[in-house]
């Protein structure tokens, strides 16, 4: 699992300060999700989507903030699981799109169908090695990024994911289907900022110099709202901070799993293709698939599960801060 992260600043009542504040502690909190490599996308002062990441965890990302507020931003940092982090093209975000129709995307999560989509859609090869890049191809392929497109995209994908993709018009899509997303919407400030899960965002926020602007003490209240968004759906925050939803109907999940010994097939569900995720995490800090079956059988919740799984890598994290 990687981490996702960014906000929408649509007013432009905040400082470029703050917004760099937030924006580091964001990436920082986001951490706890992956280390191996970090980067944002945002729409610079000559109006044009700029890129930035390196294979670096967050700590030590340094970031070009710009001078001049950008009006928008999308994180991400990565948990490896295809495609080598020591490659810069295999790390988040991607730029899609040709001339005047780029855009970047941002996936948190693991695809299954991402050959076999490129084949049936006559899709070029591609040197990156991720899976996530399918989602790239498909938008391309598409002709344009719209909340239909990005739905389209979502619809034709296998496996669990969610998506962020920011156009050159500075609008914000988010796709969601079995991982997690906490938005927030700061309609005082004009903001809305968001993480891979509200955890996430609130530790940003009480570490950030824009706590003094959130007492989040419970959910929809004054000027804060909580942005909603379920398995199936796809939300579009445009440059005006309006937000618009679509829905799409999530492909059910397949695998091919190759294993010593052969190839075992066997077919997900949505809440397998979850716990499967959470074992790939478990084993990047030492634990193995019998550990978490151990967990499950003994009763323990899935959400008990992360928590544990994500302390334990915020523990490990703490030593090297």
């Amino acid at each position: 699992m990687c981490g996702i992260f960014g906000y929408l600043n649509y007013g432009n009542c905040i400082k470029n300060e703050d917004l760099k504040d937030i924006i580091e502690s964001l990436a920082y909190e986001s951490a706890v999700r992956g280390i191996d490599a970090t980067g944002v996308a945002f729409i610079n002062s000559k109006s044009k989507l700029e890129i930035q990441k390196a294979p670096k965890p967050s700590y030590s990302f340094k970031m070009n903030f710009p001078k001049i507020n950008p009006p928008v931003l999308i994180g991400h940092t990565r948990h490896t699981t295809q495609g080598t982090e020591k490659l810069n093209i295999n790390n988040h975000p991607f730029l899609g799109g040709k001339g005047n129709n780029q855009f970047a995307l941002a996936h948190n999560g693991i695809l299954y169908n991402d050959k076999e989509l490129r084949k049936e859609n006559k899709l070029p090869d591609t040197k990156i090695q991720t899976d996530s890049y399918i989602a790239v191809q498909l938008l391309e392929q598409s002709g344009d990024i719209s909340l239909m497109s990005v739905a389209s995209m979502s619809e034709k994908i296998e496996g669990s994911f969610v998506f962020t993709v920011l156009d050159k018009y500075a609008n914000l899509y988010i796709s969601k289907k079995d991982n997690p997303i906490s938005i927030i919407h700061h309609k005082g400030m004009k903001l809305y900022i968001y993480a891979s899960t509200e955890k996430i965002l609130m530790s940003a926020l009480m570490k950030s110099n824009l706590i003094n602007y959130f007492t989040p003490t419970e959910k929809n209240t004054g000027d804060i709202e909580f942005v909603e968004l379920m398995d199936g759906e796809v939300v579009k925050i445009d440059n005006k901070g309006i937000d618009s939803k679509t829905t799409f109907k999530p492909k059910k999940t397949s695998i091919l799993e190759w294993c010593e010994g052969g190839i075992d097939f066997r077919f997900y569900n949505d809440e397998d293709a979850y716990w499967q995720d959470l074992k790939n995490v478990a084993k990047f800090i030492g634990y193995d698939e019998e550990f978490i079956e151990s967990l499950i059988s003994e009763g323990f919740s899935a959400d008990e599960i992360e928590d544990f799984i994500y302390g334990e890598i915020n523990n490990d994290l703490s030593f090297r801060f």
